[in-house]
């Protein structure tokens, strides 16, 4: 018995001691890395020539663009800003209008000896747009030498006159005019063909700006009436020469033969001028001067003659007008 114990106990010593070495902690193992390039005097002289042989190649392609660049500045310079076929030898002007030539070369800018290509043309084309004279600017390079310069100007069809703003018509230097748009165009023209023109007259405007369309609805209407009659056969016959829009409801138009016509402010012209040219050739079937004709009544139509008054029926025969606005 006392045998068989002591065997069996050095047996668990046995798997007591595998035990105790499986559960022991692993070994830490250090790794030592071997430099297979190691630095040296001759690796040194290597990467000095690598170095100065890429400061080489820089320097040499900076030097190159320096000459390149250098070469192309005298080549334009003697190619095209020397050159004077590149140079503005003439400046010709294709316009119409209160403004003269000079005035638009002036207001342009430009000069004669600018280059050509230096020369911006939108520049030039805002310069000259904002002139109230102006409608369209188109401003164009010709070889050798040449700026050309179409202008559309505005031509005046009436003098503008209110007395709240103190604007009077006719007189030299001073006042506005309005072309067919209705555009307030200063006057800074002297032609005599301005003084001939109608006179369009209200009574308030809330402002005038020259080169905007002018803002009072009476003189807007009063521009169409005028327009429309200047197309009209009673042009060849009486002249209008003023229109005055100082009342709210009536249009009275004056002719150069003493004649008076009103006509409603809001009315159409196309057909008033057809009742206006019926009554007149009426009367003067009759062999009568008429003096004012009343259009604001819709039947029939008030006369006035010289001396006396009359009412006159409106002909059966009926003539249109053809007026494009």
């Amino acid at each position: 018995m006392i045998q068989l114990f002591s065997s069996n106990k050095r047996r668990r010593r046995t798997s007591t001691g595998n035990y105790a070495f499986r559960s022991k902690k692993p070994v830490r193992t250090e790794i030592h890395r071997l430099d297979m390039n190691p630095e040296t005097v001759a690796t040194r002289r290597a990467t000095l020539r690598k170095h100065a042989g890429a400061g080489a190649r820089w320097a040499f392609g900076l030097l190159s663009a320096i000459v390149f660049l250098a070469l192309m500045k005298v080549v334009v310079m003697e190619a095209f800003v020397k050159n004077r076929d590149f140079h503005i030898q003439k400046i010709d002007v294709v316009t119409k209008g209160p403004l003269s030539r000079s005035e638009i070369i002036t207001a342009s800018g430009l000069k004669d000896g600018d280059n050509l290509l230096m020369v911006s043309l939108r520049a030039v084309h805002d310069r000259l747009d904002v002139l109230p004279e102006v409608r369209t600017v188109t401003v164009t390079r010709q070889f050798p030498g040449t700026i050309l310069i179409d202008v559309q100007q505005r031509t005046p069809v009436a003098w503008l006159e209110c007395p709240d703003k103190a604007i009077a018509a006719k007189v030299p230097g001073y006042g506005c005019l309005l072309d067919d748009q209705g555009v307030v165009l200063p006057n800074t023209s002297r032609q005599a063909a301005d003084q001939k023109l109608p006179v369009i007259s209200v009574e308030k405007l809330p402002r005038i700006v020259p080169g905007k369309q002018v803002e009072s609805p009476a003189a807007l209407a009063a521009l169409m009436l005028l327009q429309l009659y200047e197309q009209s056969p009673l042009h060849e016959q009486h002249r209008l020469t003023k229109v005055d829009a100082t009342r709210v409801h009536a249009l009275v138009a004056r002719f150069d033969s003493g004649l008076s016509a009103t006509f409603p402010a809001n009315g159409d012209p196309v057909a008033e001028l057809n009742r206006l040219q019926r009554t007149l050739e009426a009367a003067s079937q009759r062999n009568w001067r008429v003096a004012t004709v009343n259009l604001l009544v819709e039947r029939n139509v008030p006369v006035t003659l010289q001396g006396s008054t009359a009412t006159l029926s409106a002909p059966s025969t009926r003539r249109t007008l053809t007026a494009s606005r």
